[in-house]
């Protein structure tokens, strides 16, 4: 249940077989997901994942137990982990998404660097598809933005963006997760509504979801995204 042009790609025989992936890794419920299908379905690779975990140092102690979390799985799966932490000028000052983003991103490219990867898979999932959607439609979109996220993402210097998980719900992946009995960290601050994402997450997606009744909202979504 993979996406298919994700699948097709991984398993190019022109693909070689010890470049190393990178797997953005949050602990969180999506990324954790992400690295353990990853783990599954690709055997072979196992000793080139690369679990990347950037430590935004927004939400004290948890922040740190997060790191923790992610430590403790890739030493039981056998990973290599690569973490980064925000250094901030203005630590009063409040952050924006875009920031944030932006600083996560700069350490991906570092770590990807370092690891000798070209890759970077990501935990985007269907749910991510609609709140991209309605983000971008609120500020005026062509439809390149409005085909992210993309399954798979050329970037510069060669590098690809890799999203296996369009196809899945944030509820089927945490279902699958708790009926395996495999715990994941929580973010508490995706609760709160400073974000415009966040906002998108918790008040208007599920409104939606009510209003389209017996249709597949998400599902929608991710058809007219492809």
């Amino acid at each position: 249940r993979l996406h298919p042009r994700v699948v097709a790609w991984a398993s190019m025989k022109a693909r070689a077989p010890r470049a190393a992936w990178g797997v953005g890794f949050s602990g969180g419920a999506d990324s954790l997901a992400l690295l353990l299908l990853l783990w599954a379905h690709w055997p072979a690779r196992r000793s080139r994942l690369v679990a990347l975990h950037f430590n935004h140092r927004l939400r004290g102690p948890a922040s740190g137990g997060d790191l923790r979390f992610c430590r403790a799985v890739c030493a039981g799966l056998g990973v290599s982990l690569l973490s980064g932490s925000w250094v901030r000028r203005e630590r009063t000052a409040p952050v924006g998404e875009a920031a944030a983003r932006t600083a996560r991103f700069a350490f991906f490219e570092g770590a990807l660097a370092e690891a000798g990867a070209r890759s970077l898979w990501l935990g985007h999932q269907k749910d991510d598809i609609a709140e991209s959607i309605m983000m971008r439609l609120a500020r005026g979109s062509g439809t390149a933005g409005l085909a992210a996220p993309r399954p798979l993402q050329t970037m510069t210097r060669g590098r690809v963006h890799v999203r296996c998980l369009l196809t899945l719900t944030k509820s089927e992946l945490a279902a699958a997760l708790q009926e395996c009995g495999i715990p994941w960290r929580e973010d508490e601050s995706n609760r709160r509504g400073e974000h415009f994402r966040n906002r998108i997450r918790q008040r208007v997606l599920p409104a939606w979801r009510r209003a389209a009744r017996d249709r597949d909202a998400l599902g929608g979504a991710a058809l007219s995204r492809e």
